[in-house]
C-alpha cells in the first residue's frame, strides 16, 4: 500500500499536478555589488549592448512588469574592439531614475548567439541572458549592461527603459 501511494505520488510529480520536490529560488536583483566585479575598473566607453528582449517581448513592445515578479533579458554585448575576445562576465544593472537610489545588479550567463558571430569565433559568446526577480519597489528603472573581466568592467546603458508597477 506504502510503495502504491509513493509510485501514486511520483507520477503526480512528473504529471505537474503537485509541487513534490523544492524548486529553487529565482536569483533576484541585489543592490549589493557582485563579489567578482568588487575591484573591478569601471569605464564607459568601447562596448557593444544591445537588449532584444523581456519576457520573450521585443524591447520596442514593452509594457508595464509586476514589482517582484520574475523577468528574463536576452541580448548580446562585445567590446568594439576587434582585437579583444567577448569578455565573460556579464551583468544586468537595473538604475532607479530616482535620484540617490542604488544600482541593482543580476548575473548574466554568456550564450552562443551564431547569428551574432556570423562566422566571427570572438563573438560566439556574445549572447547573454538573466533571469531574477524585480525589485519590489515600482519605478522606471534605465537598463543597463556592465561587461568585461574581474578586472575591468565597462557600462554600456541599452536605451531600455523598464516599467515596474
Amino acid at each position: 500500500m506504502k510503495q502504491a501511494i509513493s509510485s501514486g505520488l511520483a507520477l503526480t510529480c512528473l504529471l505537474g499536478m503537485a509541487s513534490c520536490a523544492r524548486t529553487p529560488e529565482e536569483p533576484a536583483f541585489s543592490e549589493e555589488l557582485p563579489a567578482a566585479l568588487a575591484s573591478a575598473t569601471l569605464s564607459r566607453q568601447g562596448v557593444i549592448c544591445p537588449l532584444e528582449s523581456v519576457n520573450g517581448v521585443g524591447t520596442r513592445r514593452l509594457t508595464p512588469l509586476v514589482p517582484g515578479s520574475v523577468a528574463e533579458f536576452t541580448g548580446w554585448s562585445t567590446v568594439a574592439d576587434a582585437e579583444r575576445p567577448t569578455p565573460p562576465l556579464l551583468h544586468i544593472v537595473i538604475r532607479s531614475q530616482v535620484v540617490g537610489a542604488a544600482d541593482q545588479f543580476l548575473p548574466a550567463v554568456r550564450i552562443r548567439r551564431p547569428d551574432i558571430a556570423n562566422g566571427n569565433p570572438r563573438l560566439i559568446a556574445a549572447g547573454y541572458s538573466a533571469r531574477g526577480k524585480l525589485p519590489a519597489v515600482p519605478g522606471a528603472y534605465n537598463v543597463i549592461v556592465w561587461v568585461g573581466d574581474d578586472e575591468r568592467q565597462i557600462e554600456c546603458d541599452t536605451g531600455v527603459l523598464l516599467t515596474v508597477r
